[in-house]
This record gives structure tokens, sequence and C-alpha cells, in this order.
């Protein structure tokens, strides 16, 4: 294969000690003047990473929305406690039913 039909992109190579070649894949598509294999096509990687960036982004709010869920049922709990003492926590007084259920709530979170 000539120079001329090969992918203008160095690669690294993998072991102890790495060093980049160019890379031996048939070139398919040219932008801007140099000549890439499918893999190195710089829109075909952007478009890759993109697509991976929105993934993570995804994750890490289906993470933080958990995290921060988390967050509000410690407050909640915390409270809850409050009012089941009797610390004046600036509410009015819970029916009793209420405050069974509640009493019930912080006893199985507890254990």
């Amino acid at each position: 294969m000539s120079e001329t039909d090969q992918c203008s992109r160095d690669v690294a190579t993998s072991g102890l000690r790495m060093h980049y070649h160019p890379c031996l894949r048939k070139a398919t598509i040219t932008r801007n003047g140099k000549r890439y294999c499918y893999q190195h096509d710089p829109e075909a990687v952007a478009a890759r990473q993109k697509k991976l960036h929105a993934k993570w982004q995804a994750e890490w709010d289906a993470d933080e929305k958990k995290w921060r869920r988390g967050q509000a049922a410690f407050k909640a709990l915390a409270l809850l406690e409050k009012i089941l003492t009797g610390a004046d926590v600036g509410l009015p007084v819970l029916p009793l039913a209420w405050e069974r259920k509640a009493k019930r709530i912080v006893k199985e979170a507890n254990t």
C-alpha cells in the first residue's frame, strides 16, 4: 500500500515502551487535505466522543439525583425524629395515626 492510500494518523503501540507509528489502515476519507481511515476520521471521532460524553452526563445526572434524594430522605428522617421526641420544630402536632406511622418508619430506618 502506498503512503497516499494510508491513513495519515499516528497511533500508539501497546507494551512496555510506548511509541507511535502510522496507522496501517487504508484511507477512505479526505478531510482538510488529509486522508483518514474510518476509525480516525475527525468527524467520526467527534461524534463518538459526543455520544460517550452524553452517556456519562446521563449517568452523572442519575447519580446526583439519587444522592439528592438520599439527602432529602435523611433530612426528613431527622425532622421526623425531632417531631417524635417532642422537640419544637415549628410544625403543628401530628394526628395519632400519623405519629404511629412515623414511629414505624423511624424504627424501620434505624434497623
